[in-house]
C-alpha cells in the first residue's frame, strides 16, 4: 500500500470514529436508544435514557389538565387549586403509577388492548428539531393515524453528560386518538 492510501485510510477511520462519537452525544441517538429499549423490552436501557420522574410528572400534568381526557375536568381543577397539599400528593401517586405502568408495558411488550391495533396502523412520518440549545432540545415526531397528522413533542434535557427524555407534549392527543373507539 502506498503512503497516500494509508494516510487517507487512517484519516477516514479517524473521521468515522469522531462522527460516530458525535452522533452518540445527540438527542437523536437518545430517540434511537429509547426505541431499541422498547423493542427489546429492556427497562434498564429505557430508564438510562429517560428521566422517569420528570417524564411521568409531565404526563400526569398533561392528562389531568386535558379537558377531553378527563370527564370531571373542572372538578379536578377546583380540587387542585383549593387543596395544594393533597393535589401534590395525588399527582405524585399518579406519576408513580404511570412510571410503573410504562416500565411494566415495556417489560411485557404490551399496549392497552384497543390501542395495539391502531398503533400498528399508524405511520411515524418525520422527526424535526423545534428547539435546540446547549441543555434543552425539543424534537417533534409526526404520527399519522387515520389520515390525520398528530404532532408529538419530545422534550430532552442534558443530564449527567447525556441527553434524557424528560417530557412528552401533546401526548394526550395521541392517547385520545388511540383510545377513542372511532
Amino acid at each position: 500500500m502506498s503512503k497516500k492510501f494509508k494516510f487517507f485510510l487512517i484519516a477516514f477511520l479517524v473521521l468515522l470514529t469522531v462522527s460516530v462519537w458525535y452522533f452518540t452525544t445527540t438527542p437523536y441517538y437518545t430517540v434511537i436508544r429509547i426505541a431499541l429499549a422498547i423493542q427489546n423490552q429492556n427497562t434498564d436501557d429505557f430508564q438510562f435514557y429517560c428521566d422517569m420522574d420528570s417524564l411521568s410528572e409531565s404526563l400526569v400534568d398533561e392528562i389531568l389538565l386535558t379537558p377531553y381526557l378527563s370527564k370531571n375536568f373542572t372538578e379536578i381543577q377546583k380540587i387542585m387549586l383549593n387543596h395544594p397539599n393533597e393535589s401534590t400528593f395525588f399527582k405524585k401517586m399518579l406519576a408513580n403509577g404511570i412510571k410503573n405502568q410504562i416500565l411494566k408495558g415495556i417489560k411485557e411488550n404490551k399496549l392497552p388492548s384497543n390501542a395495539e391495533e391502531k398503533f400498528q396502523k399508524s405511520d411515524f412520518l418525520s422527526l424535526k428539531t423545534e428547539t435546540n440549545n446547549e441543555n434543552y432540545f425539543v424534537i417533534t415526531m409526526e404520527i399519522t393515524h387515520n389520515q390525520q397528522k398528530i404532532p408529538l413533542h419530545l422534550r430532552f434535557r442534558k443530564l449527567e453528560a447525556r441527553w434524557k427524555l424528560v417530557g412528552i407534549e401533546k401526548f394526550s392527543e395521541v392517547i385520545f386518538h388511540f383510545i377513542n373507539p372511532k
